[in-house]
């Protein structure tokens, strides 16, 4: 209200002042804040915590904090104190928005953090009126130490078609105090032109700096400072120190050929004078797709935009990274606004010259997504300490973000999560048992989905417990596995070591790192009559060998092994990572002649371009070829050899 009249409560916190007598009153409780003004205020903020551990409003020296505010050295900020427990406490602002493309969130932070193994952090999450303020996502973590003084740290919020609030939470460690102050929400009104100029020279050492994500895209880059999590993929460092940061995205599943995701930088003004683009690049790995590049023209109107195309690259280039520059010119016309990059990442396109139907299996006793908000047939052991718990999309203490479940893709299905809580040591365990099943010489398959995220993950493994006895595990998972979901099978005939027609149980084992800040999930668990469903994969685990066959005219044969048969095989399988895989083995016990053998596909079908991957272990001077054999062509086409010794 202004002058005794009323506005839509929609323009309040909408970061455009309505009311500028007195002062901006429809916007001074929406966030920014110093926290100084009538001898200390929160400007809207409240503390939704959940626990006893409270951001509270302070001034001076505070246990492990700071010594005086960022402000003016006397006045307000807000902490939270040192915690041994693993709690956190959380913060959250007025509903705001919507916001523009360019919206940041800044504000200054005190995290003095003094060893290595302090895990104090700051996790900022966004939630939005789209789903009614029900889900989070998660939007950074900030893990610097700032040492003893105030850093400023600045977070992209980007377009936000609706209504949002944020949610800042601290997570201090025992000899670590967080404190903020000096919040400001930047360049965020919807309808207000987007400030020219800002900076896009970035290196991603401390965020973001002014690119932002393209929210209608398919799916978004990510920012990290390790290396990715699909092997033989991605870097294993960046380009600018060799241990800082750089972004990424990640082709693994749920992504599909065909999607997109856009990096798009802060406005520049226009020029009549060409600019000179310079960048480094990684592309790295067997499906890597389009890295494109455009200049985008923002019309006057800010209306409309037009694109132009400056650079493309396409499939692997190598595990190392390369330098690119590209002139830019014509960045100057009449009806134009200001103009920005794009940087636009293409899944690899694959066609096939045939469809492949998709398997529809019958239910089972043993199937379970559950959407029933139960366990279905499934139990957990008793005799464990910890168990697996039915849940919906959630945000944990550790920063970590489910934003949905497999089956339904969306926050309101059902998944099963290992449930933990600050008691949680190195080793604790939680098994989640199956009716029984009957051993027998028919194929059949265990499918699941799971998903491992978090820096201290440490094992999902599947057993056959026969008469109370796990045994060895058919199927084994370590460390973090990415923050998407995967698809696990296990073939039983051949896995499990129970006579025929006893029963058997399989087991879902969840063990505990050295602490609990990361999550492992499962959904849709199914057991299938029949092999594994075929994929591009070739695993070995079915006797049928995906239809691999030995040459006639071969001295000796390939022979589907196990591991850890005896001394000279592999400990371990790649499929399972354990004992009971999988795979081909030619082995001669005359080393004195050299044998010649061929394994031999299926046929396919012809392709404009396909990618074979293997792995493969040589020994004793072997040499491996591999070879094209067309239909009705007589001579064979080498692709590859390798001889001597490979792998271990």
């Amino acid at each position: 209200m202004e002058s005794g009249h009323c506005i839509d409560k929609r323009k309040v916190c909408d970061f455009k002042i309505d009311c500028p007598t007195p002062g901006g009153s429809d916007e001074a409780q929406c966030g920014t804040c110093t926290f100084d003004n009538n001898n200390g205020t929160l400007c809207g903020w409240e503390d939704r915590s959940f626990s006893d551990l409270n951001w509270v409003l302070a001034t001076g020296a505070t246990n492990m904090g700071p010594s005086s505010d960022h402000t003016t050295g006397n006045g307000f900020y807000i902490t939270v104190p040192p915690n041994n427990l693993y709690k956190f406490a959380s913060l959250r602002s007025q509903t705001v928005g919507p916001a523009g493309v360019e919206c940041q969130l800044k504000f200054s932070y005190y995290m003095n953090t003094q060893t290595t193994m302090n895990s104090s952090k700051i996790s900022v999450y966004i939630r939005n009126e789209n789903d009614n303020f029900t889900s989070f996502t998660y939007i950074a973590n900030i893990y610097h130490s700032t040492g003893p003084e105030w850093k400023q740290n600045v977070i992209n919020i980007g377009y936000q078609s609706r209504r949002f609030f944020i949610e800042i939470d601290g997570i201090p460690y025992e000899k670590t105090a967080i404190a903020i102050d000096d919040v400001e929400f930047y360049n965020c009104q919807s309808e207000t032109a987007p400030e020219l100029g800002l900076s896009i020279n970035c290196t991603f050492e401390n965020g973001w700096c002014n690119f932002f994500q393209n929210t209608t895209a398919d799916f978004q880059w990510t920012r990290t400072n390790i290396q990715t999590s699909s092997s033989n993929t991605g870097p294993n460092f960046d380009h600018t120190s060799g241990s800082g940061y750089y972004v990424f995205i990640e082709a693994s599943s749920p992504r599909i050929p065909g999607d997109h995701a856009r990096l798009i930088s802060a406005l520049q003004y226009p020029s009549s004078t060409a600019q000179c683009l310079t960048f480094w690049y990684h592309m790295y790995g067997s499906d890597i797709g389009t890295l494109n590049v455009f200049v985008q023209m923002i019309s006057t109107d800010l209306n409309s935009t037009s694109s132009t195309f400056v650079w493309t690259k396409s499939g692997t280039h190598g595990n190392q990274w390369h330098r690119a520059t590209q002139t830019l010119y014509n960045l100057n016309s009449t009806d134009m606004y200001g103009w920005r990059i794009a940087f636009d990442a293409e899944e690899i396109t694959t066609t096939l010259s045939q469809p492949v139907a998709s398997t529809t299996y019958p239910p089972t006793i043993y199937d379970c997504n559950f959407e029933c908000n139960c366990t279905c047939n499934w139990k957990n052991d008793n005799t464990t300490k910890f168990t697996w718990t039915v849940t919906q999309a959630m945000v944990w203490s550790s920063g970590l973000v489910h934003d949905s479940d497999h089956t339904t893709g969306t926050t309101f299905g059902y998944y099963m999560y290992f449930k933990t809580n600050s008691s949680v040591k190195l080793n604790d365990t939680a098994r989640l048992i199956s009716p029984d099943l009957i051993s027998t010489n028919d194929e059949k398959c265990f499918r699941f989905y799971y998903r491992m995220h978090g820096s201290n993950i440490y094992q999902l493994n599947i057993y056959a417990r026969i008469n109370g006895n796990l045994g060895k595990a058919l199927w084994r998972r370590e460390g973090n596995q990415g923050n998407q979901w995967l698809v696990g099978r296990l073939s039983l005939r051949g896995n499990v070591q129970q006579t025929i027609g006893q029963p058997y149980q399989l087991v879902v084992e969840n063990i505990v790192g050295k602490n609990f800040l990361g999550y492992i999930s499962i959904d849709d668990l199914a057991v299938n009559s029949g092999p594994c469903p075929i994929s591009s994969v070739c695993d070995f685990e079915s006797s049928e060998q995906c239809d691999y066959i030995n040459d006639p005219t071969n001295i000796i044969n390939w022979k589907r092994s196990q591991a850890e048969i005896d001394s000279s095989f592999p400990s371990i399988d790649v499929t399972y990572s354990t004992s009971y895989g999988h795979f081909m083995l030619l082995k001669d016990k005359n080393t004195t002649r050299p044998v010649y053998s061929r394994l031999i596909t299926p046929h396919y079908f012809s392709t404009n371009g396909s990618c074979l991957r293997w792995y493969m272990l040589l020994e004793n001077a072997a040499t491996l070829n591999i070879k094209i054999d067309a239909v009705n062509i007589l001579n064979s086409t080498n692709l590859y050899t390798i001889h001597g010794a490979y792998g271990k």
